[in-house]
């Protein structure tokens, strides 16, 4: 059976089971304890808690898990294991009390047996030591000998996050043969050996986990999870994940692309099932609007996305290649995923752009890391170093190692890997992923009523308070306050009755769209403030701002269609009451007169004055009618639809103007890259933009009065003033030319010559640290055979530079090495190559007695060792 066969009847099979075929929860969860959906089971977690009536109470699924970022990673053992994967597949079916273990069971091996035609002998199983009741169960299918007691850490699952439901499994093993066994009599499922494979956990919940604790579950159930990957090895007789056909494709393409061959070599083993396996979460992850950005999600994903790149390295592939795979793996997946192969080029597009961008990355890295070493006081790269080379500039540890192991130096690896942890605690608390619903509590509410696309002051009632250090959070009953969401801030405005007044500052909501408003007493209550009536009343100054800037942003998206063409697709977008920022996928370079023309085609249905209706109806009639929706979004299944004139339409839940000439002007500020094939833009209208126009006014104002000349001869007059500091640049440029040369001929004349070898050892003045390098690379084109010192004081620094020709390197004489004696003696430190040096210390009164070091150098003799 193929991968597709084996989905199909494992649907089919529990179907035939009364469950209900669930589709699979997108990769972004709505929970804010998952950077991924990790397992089948993410979606259904309120359901086993819940006490109201369910809609069905069997489940089956096929969902798409990435295991890369959290507490449940897999990422750094894909390479190292053939049954270890970043995104993988999950077949599962669930029980939300209904029925529990013998079913779940009994029914697992039909499947195994019967459907997929495993051989009997070759299935083995794990029971929680405690949990005797499955142990029964399964002795009446299978030998008692092939049924093995395990502890917690194997054999009780879960939560998915922090919190959630729980409770004891028992997993389904394959034994693949002694052959991959380690030997001892004792082997069986459990041992660290590859000889048993687990490839089906079954998981009984009973208890649900809060703030640490285990309770006790609303309804018990059953939730299961087979790996797709692993199943299928198994029925096509494979003893490697990367051998079936949700592999083979991608593989023969890396084999083409980088001339190496499977199977051949360990080391080109674990770069080709790197890059196969990450290609998939690369892949599978944009397609869901996870783009590579340096926060949250989108760190993860551009970390996998160079990590593959690594892997490509070290096959010896030098070009950018991840975005040849994209269509591999769209075609491999096209049955279930049919989206993949519209998306297939937009995808294509944004991993060779990132994959570009680190290869130059890369290329820069060597340069990069020799000028930061330069200046270090010793052999030891300090973490703090490290730390930013890896985390600013994204060099990868191990290849850090290589360079610090090429230059004699040592890495302080315990004080980077502080830094490292410091920063994952700070993101957990601050990453993207847990966006605005941070310290937003869950509780026993009523979802809150908004009434604010109708509304801005209205009677309501205050449901709950939450007293906080920084700002105090009020729920109420209904609400104007539009929350947090879909890129727009939330409202501001007060809360007010005849003894309070509290100052709403934000709003937001919780995934049970509870709305919270976060600020602080004006005025303080004088009693109790729960079920009190009061006015809830908007700033309406905001939220005309913010509304001018989302209708904004809807006319700017039409004009990128309009003038760029269709290719163009939001990737982003935040829309705030002083500005509006949109990022969009473009391939090419976008020309000033491309964006003046943007911005005119939106100013010019700004003064149309064209009518914004809103219409609700249901997301997929929405898309019928031509609705553009985002990918990257989850959508309830009746949306709200925005439309402007004749011309826009959009799926949108945010707040708008009645007619676009309320917007007034529209100005773009900036036009910046993202990331190849993503650019931002950032505008203003309304009062900023005429703020904008006011204080630009005054700059040109300023610089005509300055340059004494007319508005509209500014930009001549500057052209002018260009070719005058040009012609200036050039005569400094000679000047600066003919003193290196006539210091070069000085120097020439300064040789010395000691033990045979000939040395130029002088402090120079009135020169940089380049026109120093400059200066020594001057004399080493002219000596056929010496030794260059030369010094330089700059603000009472020492700063030298150390060069040796090739046949005295041969003798021993190693620049860097000599670099590095001399810079400690200044307290500092250096670094380079061993025919050119630098490095700089902190203190000068040292510099002559350098000098006569040197000298004791080549005294000392070849062999030189530090």
């Amino acid at each position: 059976m193929d991968s597709n066969e084996i989905r199909k009847k494992f649907l089919d099979f529990f179907k035939e089971k009364n469950h209900r075929i669930i589709p699979g929860y997108p990769l972004i969860p709505d929970d804010p304890t998952l950077l991924f959906t990790s397992a089948g089971m993410v979606q259904f977690k309120p359901l086993w808690v819940e006490k109201k009536q369910l809609a069905f109470s069997r489940a089956v699924t096929v969902q798409k898990c990435l295991r890369a970022g959290g507490k449940d990673s897999d990422l750094e053992k894909v390479g190292k294991s053939t049954r270890h994967h970043s995104f993988f597949e999950m077949l599962g079916n669930f029980s939300f009390g209904d029925y529990f273990k013998k079913e779940a069971i009994f029914w697992a091996w039909e499947f195994v047996t019967d459907v997929l035609k495993l051989p009997r002998e070759n299935i083995w199983v794990s029971v929680y030591e405690k949990d005797k009741e499955s142990f029964q169960i399964w002795q009446k299918i299978i030998e008692t000998k092939r049924i093995v007691f395990l502890g917690k850490k194997d054999n009780f699952w879960g939560p998915a996050g922090d919190s959630g439901p729980c409770g004891p499994c028992s997993e389904i093993y394959f034994d693949l043969g002694k052959e991959f066994g380690c030997g001892k009599k004792n082997c069986q499922p459990g041992c660290s050996c590859d000889r048993f494979l687990e490839f089906w956990n079954l998981v009984f919940p009973q208890f649900n986990q809060e703030k640490g604790k285990l309770l006790p579950l609303g309804r018990r159930g059953v939730d299961t999870g087979m790996g797709l990957e692993r199943i299928v090895s198994v029925s096509q007789g494979k003893v490697n994940d990367y051998a079936t056909d949700l592999f083979i494709p991608i593989i023969k393409e890396i084999e083409i692309i980088s001339d190496a061959k499977y199977g051949e070599e360990k080391e080109n083993n674990s770069s080709i099932q790197i890059i196969a396996d990450h290609i998939r979460a690369i892949v599978f992850a944009i397609s869901e609007g996870v783009y590579p950005e340096n926060t949250g999600r989108g760190y993860v994903i551009r970390r996998i996305i160079r990590r593959a790149a690594r892997a490509g390295r070290n096959l010896g592939i030098k070009n950018s290649f991840l975005h040849r795979l994209v269509p591999v793996v769209a075609a491999i997946m096209q049955e279930p995923y049919p989206e993949l192969i519209e998306k297939s080029s937009e995808i294509s597009l944004l991993v060779k752009g990132e994959e570009e961008k680190f290869r130059e990355l890369l290329d820069s890295g060597e340069k990069l890391f020799t000028e930061i070493i330069a200046s270090l006081p010793d052999k030891q790269i300090p973490g703090s170093v490290l730390f930013k080379l890896y985390d600013t500039y994204g060099l990868p540890l191990d290849l850090l190692e290589e360079m610090a192991e090429e230059e004699g130096l040592f890495m302080d690896k315990d004080g980077f890997e502080k830094l490292l942890k410091k920063q994952r605690e700070k993101g957990r608390g601050t990453s993207k992923f847990r966006s605005s619903e941070e310290d937003i509590p869950d509780g026993d509410f009523k979802k809150t009523i908004f009434v604010g696309y109708n509304e801005e002051s209205i009677r309501t009632k205050i449901l709950d308070f939450f007293p906080r250090d920084k700002e105090d959070e009020v729920v109420l009953q209904k609400t104007p306050f539009y929350p947090e969401m879909g890129g727009q801030v939330g409202d501001k405005g007060l809360i007010k009755s005849e003894d309070m007044e509290f100052e709403v500052i934000d709003t937001r909501k919780n995934k049970d769209n509870v709305v919270f408003h976060l600020g602080k007493f004006k005025k303080k209550p004088l009693s109790e403030i729960k079920g009190k009536e009061v006015i809830a009343a908007v700033d309406r100054s905001f939220r005309k701002k913010v509304s001018a800037n989302h209708t904004a942003t809807h006319l700017l998206h039409w004009a990128l269609r309009k003038v760029l063409g269709k290719e163009v697709k939001q990737a982003g977008s935040f829309v705030g009451e002083k500005y509006l920022r949109f990022d969009f996928t473009y391939s090419q370079e976008i020309s000033g007169e491309k964006l003046r023309k943007i911005e005119e085609e939106v100013n010019q249905k700004i003064w149309e004055n064209s009518l914004v209706s809103t219409v609700e109806m249901d997301l997929e009639e929405a898309k019928g009618v031509g609705a553009i929706a985002l990918f990257s979004d989850k959508y309830e299944k009746r949306v709200r639809v925005i439309s402007i004139g004749d011309y826009s339409k959009e799926v949108c839940g945010g707040t708008h103007l009645a007619r676009t000439g309320e917007v007034g002007w529209f100005i773009i500020k900036g036009l910046s890259s993202i990331g190849k094939g993503i650019k931002r833009i950032e505008a203003v209208s309304r009062e900023a933009a005429y703020q904008q126009i006011k204080n630009e006014k005054m700059v040109m104002d300023d610089l005509s009065m300055r340059l004494k000349s007319p508005v509209d001869l500014i930009p001549a007059r500057i052209e002018q003033l260009f070719e005058e500091e040009s012609d200036s640049r050039k005569k400094r440029e000679i000047l600066a030319r003919r003193l290196l040369n006539s210091e070069t001929k000085d120097l020439l004349n300064k040789i010395k010559v000691i033990k045979g070898i000939k040395l130029i050892s002088e402090e120079v003045v009135g020169f940089n640290q380049n026109e120093l390098r400059i200066l020594a690379e001057n004399l080493q084109a002219k000596l056929n055979s010496g030794i260059i010192l030369l010094t330089v004081k700059i603000k009472d620094r020492p700063f030298l530079v150390v060069a040796v020709t090739k046949n005295l390197i041969e003798k021993g004489f190693f620049a860097n090495q000599i670099v590095n004696e001399l810079t400690v003696f200044l307290g500092g430190g250096g670094g380079g190559r061993e025919n050119f040096a630098q490095g700089s210390g902190k203190n000068s009164s040292q510099l002559k007695e350098t000098l006569k070091k040197m000298e004791e150098i080549i005294i000392r003799g070849s062999g030189l060792h530090i």
